[in-house]
């Protein structure tokens, strides 16, 4: 691996470290059970790739990866937290972040492959991995939106409801 990759690898790794801490501040706003296993899960998959990135980039590119997210990542966290905790829904707010998040994440790592050979042979378990559990924390939170009070009904479900009174005057 020579240094332009290795600097391709590096900032997969950083990506990887900020989201491992963005979702380790999400996951106490979560009250669903599935929804904070499926975080955990994520958690633990970010983790085990930055972890087998930095071990690949130290073994063919002879170079030691910085580890741990920065002071951006701190204060993106914070301000993300903030943005779910003021949502109507802090639940559904926290996992479309997520959801959102995983495709930035997705993207970065198809530019990276293409960039990077060594990639595709030691990340494909894992980021298919991440792909599976990304998909599932979508499906849930679709769920939860076509489940929540707000949530537009279908015509025949509506036709059924009882007409409301209105309020004599």
């Amino acid at each position: 691996m020579n240094a332009e990759q290795c600097a391709i690898v590096q900032r997969l790794i950083s990506d990887l470290d900020d989201t491992h801490f963005l979702y380790l501040r999400l996951k106490p706003l979560l009250s669903h059970t599935h929804a904070r296993y499926l975080v955990t899960r994520m958690i633990e998959l970010h983790s085990a790739t930055a972890d087998d990135l930095a071990q690949q980039m130290r073994l063919t590119g002879g170079l030691a990866a910085r580890r741990g997210g920065g002071a951006w990542a701190r204060l993106r966290a914070r301000a993300v937290c903030w943005m779910a905790i003021s949502s109507a829904d802090r639940e559904l707010a926290c996992l479309g972040r997520i959801v959102r998040h995983e495709d930035r994440m997705a993207k970065r790592f198809q530019a990276a492959m293409a960039q990077v050979s060594e990639l595709r042979q030691c990340l494909g378990d894992q980021l298919l991995a991440m792909e599976r559990t990304g998909y599932r924390i979508e499906s849930l939170m679709r769920l939860m939106e076509a489940s929540s009070p707000g949530a537009p009904r279908p015509a025949a479900m509506v036709a059924a409801l009882p007409e409301r009174r209105r309020p004599r005057t």
